[in-house]
């Protein structure tokens, strides 16, 4: 007779390297041994690109597609590819840049994203 199984945990992301799983977007952006990176741009679809964290553990970057962190911010998603290109600020061409221009594009939506994921407040361990 085989014993039942226990249901799998669904996991947010694992490390690539070290294996450390974390089971929510929230466990994942709290933990201090995640820093976000950066965002590697897709400017024809800018939803396909990719928002990069450094896993200071073990050194590893990983990965994650823009859509798993829809939902984090509100405002408009513009569909409108950017127009400021070869024109100033061009913010979004450079990393660690979260200032966001005038222009009504869609890279407003991943600066606001990225600026979101940088100050999410990190799981100190302590307990007030």
């Amino acid at each position: 007779m085989s014993r039942p199984s226990e249901p799998e945990q669904e996991v947010f992301k694992c490390c690539p390297f070290c294996g450390r799983t974390w089971t929510t977007r929230d466990s994942f952006l709290s933990d201090p041994a995640v820093l976000s990176v950066g965002y590697q741009t897709h400017f024809e679809r800018l939803e396909t690109g990719l928002f990069l964290f450094c896993h200071r553990e073990c050194g590893t970057t990983m990965a994650l597609k823009v859509h798993r962190f829809n939902g984090m911010c509100d405002g408009p998603i513009f569909v409108t590819p950017p127009t400021c290109i070869g024109a100033r600020p061009e913010y979004c061409l450079f990393k660690g840049e979260l200032r966001r221009c005038d222009e009504p594009c869609e890279c407003a939506y991943i600066s606001k994203l990225l600026k979101i994921i940088g100050d999410w407040p990190k799981d100190t361990g302590v307990s007030a």
